[in-house]
């Protein structure tokens, strides 16, 4: 008997510590998800590419985890938001061109389908913490409506990171549909809720976490003990940009060391990536990539990207897969094993196999589009691997102005030689391949509106601006709801939206 229970002991004790590690680790087939988001961070501007601002959790980020060093976004930040959310190519949505600016009454349309929805109806929890941008005039476009349990953050773009008021005024800081007036530094307190959802989250579910910073991101504006730091490295704008991305950067760590100290670091996948490149003329870099943001050049839509899943990747790899941001819905819900509940056709695939393998898949062509920078000239760019055709359309009083170049990227990634006279054939196939995809784009596309209507005023908060759903009649479409909305919106809400000051 003695010998036998040796025995048992030998076999149990074993089984039973395996047991308990595996779920300290968490189920592999179930694991967190964890997506940041930095706002116009720019090739160059972290510590991995060689910048000289400080991102030593990012940098760790890089060692622990596999660069995706052909992460393409668009060039503007609603357009990329969007196809992260839906999976789908923008322009099916007449968002390929232009931000969401404040005074649109537009939105994602509501019948389009959200990441957060298929996570959600799978059993996760989820939560957005951070900016949202994709539509806040009505209660049906904001991320409670969208598949997200939680929400803490801003509605719009830009705003003041201490106020926490719109670019143009009116407070855009809430919680659940909940205005909030604090103080602090909003990367700051977008650290701290970050941290109490993960610290107070169901133990018992998996979640889906989307951290879109502000930062860097204009206004530029940040701690006095952060821009010491870089007196005289930088020019002035650089140096508030670099205390932005610092401060971020800080909010990373503290936030990857939680997940270390709830235990789940192992089996959650983090993923960060910048929704577009940076801006020069405001401090971002994206050198040795040609452009920035607003530019369908290399700098303007090749993003630093770095995903990290200790359970199946092993770290300081590089994966040159070519990617478009809206791959990363269907690949995540891969690694979930969930299937996206969408009616529509996604644009994305699931790269998760050639992630894992490091095995490079043929990609379909992609597509780019800019019209914010000047009210005249739109960007284009098509790249069909390895060739890429830039093209900018100039409206001038003499009729339209059409500028192309066609680069090698394989041999000419910094894309300095133009081969469109050489390789024609080339360069006209991707013409017809921008062509169609134009074709693509609804008619009521959004087009950027650099200036609101004649008396437009901002709203004295945000969130209280926006129309109840409740309101909307259900017996229409979801397309007829969201324009029906705009109409009750522009009736109920005239005298917090118009100055009525000289009648």
């Amino acid at each position: 008997m003695p010998m036998r229970n040796s025995m048992l002991r030998r076999i149990l004790v074993p089984t039973l510590l395996l047991l308990l590690a595996t779920g300290a680790r968490g189920d592999t087939d179930r694991p967190n998800i964890l997506i940041m988001v930095a706002d116009d961070l720019g090739w160059n501007d972290v510590g991995f590419h060689g910048s000289a601002i400080e991102t030593p959790s990012l940098d760790r980020l890089a060692r622990e985890g596999v660069e995706l060093t052909r992460l393409y976004t668009n060039p503007i930040c609603t357009p990329t938001r969007a196809a992260l959310m839906t999976g789908r190519d923008p322009v099916e949505m007449g968002f390929a061109h232009s931000v969401i600016p404040p005074w649109s009454n537009v939105g994602i349309p509501l019948d389009e389908h959200f990441m957060s929805e298929t996570f959600r109806d799978n059993g996760y929890q989820t939560g957005i913490i951070g900016k949202w941008h994709l539509g806040h005039h009505n209660q049906a476009q904001a991320p409670n409506a969208r598949g997200f349990d939680y929400f803490y953050g801003n509605l719009t773009s830009g705003p003041d990171y201490f106020s926490h008021e719109s670019r143009v005024g009116g407070l855009d800081w809430q919680r659940n549909g909940s205005s909030v007036v604090e103080e602090g530094y909003s990367t700051e307190l977008i650290t701290t809720a970050a941290k109490q959802f993960l610290t107070e989250r169901d133990r018992q579910r998996p979640f889906l976490l989307y951290i879109p910073w502000n930062a860097p991101h204009t206004p530029l504006q940040a701690p006095k003990r952060l821009m010491v730091k870089y007196l005289g490295e930088f020019n002035p704008q650089r140096i508030i940009f670099a205390a932005m991305t610092d401060a971020m950067d800080t909010g990373v760590g503290e936030i990857l060391q939680t997940l270390e100290d709830e235990g789940i670091d192992d089996n959650t996948i983090v993923l960060f990536f910048s929704d577009n490149g940076g801006m020069p003329v405001v401090g971002g870099r994206n050198t040795p990539l040609r452009g920035g943001k607003g530019q369908t050049f290399e700098g303007g839509i090749r993003v630093p990207a770095i995903i990290r899943w200790p359970a199946k990747l092993a770290g300081a790899q590089t994966n040159d897969q070519v990617m478009n941001v809206y791959d990363l819905f269907p690949t995540l819900a891969a690694a979930a094993n969930i299937e996206p509940n969408n009616d529509k056709a996604l644009d994305g695939v699931n790269l998760l196999s050639s992630i894992i393998e490091d095995r490079q898949v043929t990609h379909k062509p992609m597509f780019f589009a800019a019209d914010t920078l000047t009210p005249d000239a739109i960007r284009y760019g098509v790249i069909r691997w390895p060739w890429k055709l830039v093209r900018e359309e100039l409206r001038t009083d003499t009729g339209l102005q059409v500028h192309e170049m066609l680069f090698q990227l394989e041999q000419d990634p910094q894309e300095q030689q133009d081969l469109a006279q050489e390789q024609l054939e080339i360069a006209i196939e991707l013409n017809a391949l921008l062509l169609e995809w134009k074709q693509r784009a609804p008619q009521h596309e959004l087009r950027f509106n650099h200036f609101p209507h004649p008396g437009w005023a901002p709203p004295t908060d945000w969130n209280e601006a926006m129309i109840d759903v409740s309101k909307i009649d259900a017996s229409f479409s979801k397309d007829k709801r969201q324009s029906q909305s705009l109409q009750l919106m522009l009736r109920e809400k005239a005298l917090d939206w118009f100055d009525t000051s000289d009648t």
